[in-house]
């Protein structure tokens, strides 16, 4: 278990993370003692009114980053947010890493309408023949569906295709930057859900992260992401039904 939360973290021991939603920003700090993470502090304080919308003052979300962080800590972790981010699992064919990084620009450009040279695209893949050699099958009939999985194994693979506006991550960067902080980590919402969560689940389960005005909705199968979606609906519509 010691093990597994060190690989989770960071090799520093003392660290904060933000993120920073439509209607809340949220702040832990969490120090690595004896191998495990603890978290000595948490700390919410609404968001600016319109926050990541095109109308939202800037200058008030610096003036809330200044007022939640530890001054101490000059490097934070944040995540970005899915409305942000275009995120599809797609089956590509086995390619080398050049050959694939090429094949993610052209495929993505199917989901976002947005010029790839305005956009940074990265791609993970979420399976491999070694990793995902299928299940433990009896008689004549299983033996026959196993052979069928593993030949498409063998034949394409499942990659998590990624696209960021790089204004996006300017004004990430930016934003943190003059509330006095240093980005050293970005990550999604929905990866942040798995590493914790997912990635050691066996069998499929469907992880959920419900927001103030969108959701998180992450399928996962035997550890490995099958499909990721942002939801339109989150706590609010909930609240206002009650």
């Amino acid at each position: 278990m010691k093990n597994f939360f060190k690989s989770l973290l960071p090799k520093k021991n003392h660290f904060i993370g933000i993120d920073i939603g439509v209607h809340q920003i949220k702040a832990a700090e969490v120090k690595i003692v004896d191998g495990f993470p603890e978290v000595v502090d948490l700390k919410n304080m609404p968001a600016p009114k319109g926050v990541w919308t095109n109308q939202f003052d800037e200058e008030n979300l610096v003036q809330a980053l200044k007022d939640i962080a530890n001054p101490v800590l000059k490097e934070v972790i944040t995540c970005i947010g899915g409305e942000k981010v275009v995120i599809r699992v797609v089956r590509l064919p086995r390619l080398s890493s050049k050959d694939l990084e090429s094949a993610a620009k052209f495929e993505i450009q199917k989901f976002v309408p947005t010029p790839v040279d305005q956009l940074i695209v990265s791609h993970v893949k979420l399976s491999d023949a070694v990793e995902n050699p299928g299940h433990d099958y009896k008689g004549a009939a299983s033996e026959a569906s196993e052979k069928i999985d593993k030949k498409i194994d063998q034949e394409g693979q499942d990659v998590l295709l990624l696209a960021v506006p790089l204004a996006t991550l300017y004004q990430y960067h930016s934003i943190f930057s003059r509330a006095g902080m240093v980005v050293t980590a970005a990550d999604l919402q929905a990866f942040a859900l798995w590493r914790v969560f997912g990635r050691n689940m066996r069998g499929t389960v469907a992880l959920v992260d419900f927001g103030a005005k969108t959701s998180h909705f992450v399928l996962v199968k035997d550890g490995l992401i099958k499909f990721v979606r942002l939801l339109p609906v989150g706590c609010k519509v909930l609240t206002d039904f009650i």
